[in-house]
């Protein structure tokens, strides 16, 4: 008997540690993917390994082919070594070059090439040397990837890249069309009919469903999109914001803040706050607003989606930037370099005044093979591959991507059931409205806006992986519970008969 109470008592005992191990796992598990925002079978991205002062010895180059639809490049360099170089024709960005001086790159084609395709890391400098002379400079937006048209044929040429510089591929094309793959920016719009303002990289496409196929892809409209975050720490997310966007139509180059970094921290709305700052975040706003002299403004749900801290501070800043836009003595460094301005329309995801539904499964692109905007808003968002396995486009539910409510309005409310967020939007150049002047009887501040307390943030809509925690605690609980229960049991069943032999005795 003592035997089975001891095996029973330790049987329970291994079981409470087992369930604490797993409990810990997931936790350890949740935080590590949030922060890096990386499926954690992933290893960590290789710097191509250096043998020499200008490159950074932090991994080694396993070779991948050139893509087959470009000219075989072959590079020389006095500072790097030609093993170094050759991870520049590879394809995939997951090998990259990173350059701790300044550095000449000779380049060689195998047959004349005509157009050229970089792509860096991050924003890097870096200036182009022609056989006649002719010199070609970075975009000054800072792209990563960035196309550039040689206006003629050659066989050789020199790049100049700047200390810092990091390197991922070199491409060259000859005369004709361009693959696919080969994306050609525009520079940030000067004007924007619509302004996107996601937190992350993917949020466009989770929260806003259709609306860059359908207002960039199919109806060519000036869309604008800006990230209050950058993913310099996870660099590999860059390259598929950029990916996502031009897959669905989007061709003005993306604004990143370069000040932002995502970081776990600020999944709670005070951390956030501490992270970036309230007054910082609220001053971006108001200078993204008057640089791209906005009609429409796509945000955010106010409470952050499932109660993300990043989200809520975007989107609060954003509302009262929104009344300060056409102050000039509201940050008057961004008023003199831009201008004040008024914007027309502001939506918030699952603002619940003055809502509209969007139907984008309904919204057949033209531009896209008749998909779907809601199909292409999916195939955007497969784009962001470190986060497609978590998540998918809600179509319907508590997240409803087509759920937004005018927020803001200098126009007017919409129609009710017309769900357009270009209801009463004069599109002509002549309709944007460009205040010089603030006064009160030339007030367009809008409605009236009420901006959240931290403590009124409703904290029920959770990360998935938090679910996750409480289910695998309360599992674990509830069944040790009921493993106890049923040992309780059978101890007082032993305990009553021993009585009861000792009575009988």
């Amino acid at each position: 008997m003592k035997n089975k109470k001891f095996i029973l008592t330790h049987a329970a005992l291994s079981f409470l540690l087992c369930a604490a191990a797993l409990s810990t796992f997931i936790v350890i598990l949740s935080a590590k993917v949030s922060e890096s925002g990386r499926h954690p079978s992933v290893t960590s991205i290789p710097v191509y390994s250096g043998q020499n002062d200008a490159a950074e010895e932090l991994g080694n180059l396993q070779t991948e082919s050139k893509p087959a639809d470009s000219v075989a490049l072959m590079f020389s360099s006095e500072q790097v070594s030609g093993d170094d170089l050759r991870c520049l024709q590879a394809k995939s960005v997951k090998w990259f070059l990173t350059f701790k001086s300044d550095a000449r790159i000779s380049v060689t084609a195998a047959k004349p090439v005509s157009q050229l395709y970089f792509q860096f890391e991050v924003p890097s400098r870096w200036t182009l040397t022609l056989p006649d002379g002719t010199v070609r400079q970075s975009n000054e937006n800072g792209f990563i990837h960035e196309y550039v048209d040689l206006g003629q044929s050659v066989s050789e040429f020199t790049v100049d890249v700047a200390e810092g510089a990091v390197f991922t591929g070199l491409f060259g094309f000859t005369e004709g069309e361009t693959p696919d793959w080969v994306q050609k920016w525009l520079p940030p719009c000067e004007t924007a009919d619509l302004l996107v303002l996601p937190t992350h990289s993917d949020d466009e496409f989770l929260w806003f469903g259709g609306a860059l196929p359908y207002y960039a892809g199919e109806l060519g409209y000036d869309v604008q999109v800006v990230y209050m975050t950058n993913h310099y720490n996870n660099s590999f997310r860059e390259h598929e914001r950029l990916n996502a966007l031009w897959h669905v139509g989007v061709r003005h180059y993306p604004v990143v803040c370069e000040k932002f970094t995502d970081w776990f921290a600020t999944k709670k709305y005070e951390w956030a706050v501490e992270k970036f700052g309230y007054e910082n975040v609220l001053e971006f706003q108001v200078e993204t607003l008057r640089r791209f002299h906005p009609r429409v403004v796509l945000a955010q749900d106010v409470n952050g989606e499932y109660g993300h801290g990043a989200h809520i501070l975007n989107t609060q800043t954003l509302l009262e930037a929104l009344k300060l836009t056409n102050d000039p003595a509201a940050y008057p460094d961004s008023a003199e370099k831009y201008g004040i301005c008024s914007v027309q329309k502001c939506y918030v995801h699952l603002w619940e005044e003055n809502q509209i539904v969007v139907k984008w499964e309904d919204f057949k692109l033209s531009q896209f093979n008749n998909k779907s905007a809601m199909r292409m808003a999916d195939e955007g968002y497969a784009e962001n591959k470190s986060q497609y396995i978590y998540y998918n486009v809600p179509s319907n539910g508590q997240y409803d991507c087509r759920k937004f409510g005018l927020a803001f309005t200098t126009v007017g409310n919409d129609t009710p059931g017309k769900n357009d967020m270009f209801e009463h939007i004069d599109r002509s150049e002549q309709a944007r409205v460009y205040p010089s002047s603030i006064s009160d009887e030339n007030d367009v501040s809008g409605t009236d806006i009420p901006l959240l307390e931290p403590e009124t943030v409703e904290n029920s809509k959770r990360f998935p992986f938090a679910g996750i925690i409480v289910i695998s605690l309360s599992g674990a609980i509830v069944l040790l519970l009921i493993f106890l229960a049923i040992l309780l049991r059978n101890r007082s069943r032993r305990k009553n008969r021993v009585t009861g032999n000792e009575t009988n005795h």
